[in-house]
């Protein structure tokens, strides 16, 4: 049995194997569905990230989101362990890489959101299981954010809508006792 990081490494490989023309058609699909969702149509305040590894690449959806009148938050990482925060993004929001090399909006701290205050949040995922279990990239980022969204007494205010490519679909994973299970995962050919 492979580990996850065997794991990890094999789907973002075949992710990233996937031609241009093929990761766009099907990323345009995911995107799609996703807009269709009613947690897409209900959402006002929709946080969502910007593509790198040949990931889905969500882009359609914020810029849909933001003609749609809806505010947009893309993720800022604080610290090793600290949660994500976010923060409001728009087409022309200026961006500063972090030191992963991700853009971030250049916005004050003061005016970054925590994960409760969003509606929906579009995930960023390497694999996933038709149970909605989901590997990421190994940070911990996004179960470290919502965690309290594992508490049965909060409730799912918060959506958490995960978004891959069919090839990323795992027969099962075996959740840690800290993983945050996924509301939705949408890809271009099935929602979970």
């Amino acid at each position: 049995m492979k580990s996850v990081p065997e794991i990890r490494n094999q789907l973002r490989a075949a992710r990233r194997a996937v031609d241009a023309e093929t990761r766009l058609a099907n990323g345009s699909m995911v995107c799609d569905k996703v807009l269709q969702l009613d947690s897409f149509k209900k959402a006002d305040r929709i946080a969502a990230y910007l593509a790198f590894d040949g990931e889905v690449d969500p882009m359609p959806l914020m810029v849909a989101a933001v003609e749609q009148g809806k505010q947009v938050y893309l993720p800022v990482i604080d610290g090793k362990s600290k949660p994500l925060s976010f923060a409001a993004w728009t087409p022309t929001t200026e961006q500063v890489a972090n030191r992963f090399k991700i853009l971030e909006p250049q916005v004050p701290r003061s005016e970054h959101l925590t994960g409760q205050n969003l509606d929906l949040v579009i995930c960023p995922l390497v694999g996933f299981d038709q149970t909605r279990n989901r590997i990421g990239v190994g940070g911990g980022f996004y179960d470290r954010t919502f965690e309290f969204l594992n508490d049965p007494q909060n409730g799912r205010a918060v959506q958490l809508v995960g978004v891959a490519f069919e090839l990323q679909k795992l027969e099962s994973i075996e959740p840690q006792t800290w993983d945050v299970k996924l509301d939705a995962v949408v890809t271009e050919a099935a929602i979970y």
